[in-house]
């Protein structure tokens, strides 16, 4: 009987917890140790997980030796924890986005290269079942997608949200935090990469740190085109929704679920939501580090997600359409 990964989780803001309960559900994998800079907080999880707590990165890496580690740090740590971990021996599960910018994409890559370790980016959408199964209905309908829209409309600047994500160094910023998702539902829905890109991205209300609303027009190597909306401010309250269309169909989900129309006729599509996404995903890390192969959300998609949101911010610096840089 193979003996169980054994893992960390570094960093333990919101977004770890559900990383903890996943992992803490799978038999292949054992939790070996925690580490955040909060020592209240890394003594809790690790008490409630049975994990050894570390305050210091470096100090867990050579104690432990883990297998794999989930990096959940802010956006503009993940470059460098990521590259410690994997020169340390470990395969990494880095929460999206990968980092601040492709170039520091570019070095993370290089660094897995060098260490012969893997790199997965934890972009959970890809196993709900809301796009999922839009995905495959749309390969189903054997027609290339035409057009697609993404929309993502939140309260971004809210008092309570961590101070972090308002410092730009610490890839704070509504594009980089959430936008991200809009721009990965339109990239895998539509199923090809980004060419060229026209964006806005703006700071709103005017002194905010960091950018609050984005918006772009992507164009996709088919000639597909893509609308992708990150609405930063609650005005009309949160809406998450998307939108896929070929010659005959289209696939549009949102806070009504999943519709599927063909021809103009609208059929409800019931869906099985199956088990956690956090869960499936370290399913499927824990597949590819046992098998080899690369895992299903790897390192070049999630470069690819940040080079599309560094095209934006360029378009929207500049007033014209930007070239993807595919590296």
């Amino acid at each position: 009987m193979k003996q169980p990964l054994t893992a960390a989780v570094i960093g333990l803001g919101n977004i770890s917890r559900v990383h903890l309960k996943a992992l803490a559900a799978i038999e292949d994998i054992r939790l070996a140790a925690v580490v955040d800079v909060d020592r209240q907080r890394v003594e809790a999880a690790a008490r409630e997980y049975g994990a050894e707590p570390y305050s210091e990165l470096t100090a867990m890496l050579e104690a432990v030796h883990p297998d794999y580690a989930v990096v959940c740090v802010p956006h503009g740590l993940h470059e460098a924890t990521t590259i410690e971990t994997l020169r340390a021996g470990a395969h990494v599960l880095v929460e999206k986005p990968m980092a601040n910018n492709r170039h520091q994409c570019d070095a993370m890559m290089a660094a897995a290269q060098a260490a012969q370790r893997q790199i997965m980016v934890g972009y959970t959408w890809h196993y709900r079942a809301a796009l999922r199964e839009t995905r495959r209905r749309l390969e189903a309908a054997g027609e290339p997608v035409l057009f697609g829209v993404t929309e993502l409309s939140y309260d971004f600047p809210k008092p309570e949200r961590p101070g972090w994500f308002f410092d730009v160094g610490l890839g704070g910023g509504s594009l980089l935090a959430n936008g991200c998702h809009a721009i990965d539902w339109l990239r895998f829905g539509i199923g090809e990469r980004a060419e060229r890109v026209q964006a806005m991205v703006l700071n709103r209300p005017e002194g905010l740190a960091v950018d609050s609303l984005a918006t772009a027009q992507i164009r996709f190597a088919s000639g597909a085109v893509g609308q992708m909306i990150c609405w930063g401010l609650k005005t009309v309250g949160s809406r998450t929704r998307f939108e896929f269309r070929t010659e005959h169909h289209a696939l549009a989900w949102g806070a009504e679920g999943l519709t599927h129309w063909h021809d103009g006729e609208a059929e409800p599509v019931a869906l099985e939501q199956g088990e956690d996404p956090f869960i499936t995903e370290h399913r499927e890390f824990v597949t590819a580090i046992r098998t080899g192969r690369e895992p299903a959300i790897r390192a070049a998609y999630g470069r690819e997600i940040n080079a599309i949101g560094d095209a934006m911010r360029e378009s929207s610096a500049q007033g014209c359409e930007i070239e993807v840089d595919h590296g």
